[in-house]
């Protein structure tokens, strides 16, 4: 059996070593590029693979770098799911504070495409906010203190 059936965890431990130093890949340039490198321990497989299930490893997660600018190394990183993985992208434009907004100003009647314009997303991605598609975690309590907060500056 090849690694890579035996533990599915394999295929993403090629891609990791790979997006910091194949420079052919097009993702090359946001890893490797940057000069984000694997520690020395994780070229072996059996040793990454330790480390993953000593730090919860599971099915539907992936590594994350807490640090984005730091290495892939045992002190950097962890295992979550993508979805929150997603929002600690360099690229990443929104807060939570930004999705309770959003839905408040939803709620309070705003189109879509007004708050589109006024976050600089796109209404599709408004969309997905407010039918819980995205952000879809983020505490009822704080759109709940967002919509109180908007409802309070439009009756100034």
């Amino acid at each position: 059996m090849t690694p890579r059936k035996k533990f599915p965890m394999y295929g993403m431990w090629k891609a990791m070593i790979s997006r910091c130093r194949n420079p052919n890949r097009a993702d090359y340039p946001r890893y490797g590029g940057r000069g984000i490198s694997v520690c020395q321990e994780w070229h072996d497989f059996s040793l990454f693979h330790a480390w993953a299930i000593a730090s919860g490893y599971a099915a539907g997660l992936t590594i994350d770098r807490m640090d984005v600018n730091g290495n892939y190394a045992p002190d950097n990183c962890r295992w979550i799911s993508v979805a929150l993985n997603s929002r600690y992208k360099r690229t990443t434009r929104l807060t939570e504070d930004a999705a309770a907004d959003i839905r408040a100003r939803h709620a309070s009647g705003e189109s879509q495409l007004a708050i589109a314009e006024r976050h600089g997303i796109t209404r599709r991605h408004v969309n997905g906010i407010c039918r819980n598609k995205a952000w879809a975690d983020i505490c009822v309590d704080s759109t709940k203190a967002a919509i109180a907060a908007f409802v309070e500056e439009r009756a100034k």
